[in-house]
């Protein structure tokens, strides 16, 4: 069975990222994907207390107004080879509900939204000594 589209992609709007979305377009087109859609993370409970100094970097907050901008330029030059959607994948996290939810509130205009448990507790389960 073959993989038509990809919902899931981070750009350099998101921390853990450095590919720009225009890369990532023409890869998707290249690999034959009808349809994607750039997922940029928020996640207002980030850094978490057990990130590592050297793992900080920017926030996992995104520009909306460059995002989408971006997004639009690049639905101009290949929207007539593949449907680009706009999303954003949310870190869900106890304490930043009414964060959350306004920010979801004030972009309807989301094609997409992905949400996601990174943290708990205010900790970062990647690192070994969340356990």
């Amino acid at each position: 069975m073959a993989i038509l589209s990809d919902f899931h992609l981070h750009s350099f709007f998101s921390a853990d990222s450095d590919t720009p979305m225009e890369d990532q377009v023409r890869a998707a087109i290249k690999a034959g994907l009808s349809s994607i859609c750039f997922t940029e993370h928020f996640d207002p409970d980030w850094p978490y207390a057990n990130t590592p100094k050297e793992d900080l970097g920017a926030p996992f907050s995104v520009d909306m107004k460059a995002y989408l901008a971006e997004l639009s330029r690049m639905r101009e030059l290949y929207g007539d080879q593949i449907r680009i959607f706009s999303g954003i994948e949310v870190g869900l996290a106890e304490g930043f509900e009414e964060e959350t939810l306004s920010f979801v509130n004030d972009h309807r205009e989301l094609d997409f939204l992905i949400g996601s448990v990174h943290s708990c507790h205010h900790g970062d389960p990647y690192y070994p000594d969340f356990f």
